[in-house]
């Protein structure tokens, strides 16, 4: 994370930070070893039976308008996955995450879970149950755009199933 984005803390009070291999913090950076498995998992096979590692931090926009990071924690439930939408407190434009059990060209596709922050409310959490944890899942990220439209930021594959138990942690850093 450069100096000019801000720093946030998690659910428990203090920096967010991820864990180096051998147990070293980390504040908001990534390891080689998340990062691999972050494009592996993610980049090379979305549907892969591997979960995300609890501890992963990484910036999945970073652009103007667009910086988003991605967190993963541990969640305590084997049958559920939680999907958070986080904004920083100076954003206040509609944010929306949506979670499809499908996929069609690397969109979602069926039926829609989804959760939305704007003006005030910066945080928004849904459990997603067994029966909506599949192999072939996907995040949509929305955003307010012109004219009452929505402007796409991004989608995300993932293996619900296998990422049960997880936290996943999808936070607006600058608008």
């Amino acid at each position: 994370m450069t100096k000019a984005q801000p720093e946030w803390e998690s659910p428990k009070g203090g920096p967010v930070t991820a864990t180096e291999p051998g147990g070293e913090p980390t504040a908001l950076a990534l390891s080689a070893a998340a990062a691999a498995q972050f494009a592996e998992v993610l980049a090379a096979d979305p549907a892969s039976d591997e979960a995300l590692t609890p501890g992963l931090v990484t910036m999945i926009r970073d652009e103007p308008g667009y910086r988003i990071s991605l967190s993963v924690e541990e969640f305590g439930s084997d049958s559920a996955l939680e999907m958070v939408l986080q904004t920083d407190p100076q954003i206040s434009w509609w944010k929306s995450c949506s979670y499809f059990m499908a996929a069609q060209g690397g969109r979602g596709t069926g039926p829609e879970i989804r959760i939305e922050v704007k003006d005030r409310v910066h945080e928004a959490r849904q459990l997603l149950y067994l029966p909506d944890l599949t192999r072939y899942g996907v995040f949509e990220l929305w955003k307010g755009g012109f004219a009452g439209f929505g402007a796409f930021a991004g989608s995300l594959p993932i293996n619900s199933y296998a990422n049960r138990n997880r936290r996943v942690i999808f936070r607006w850093l600058q608008d």
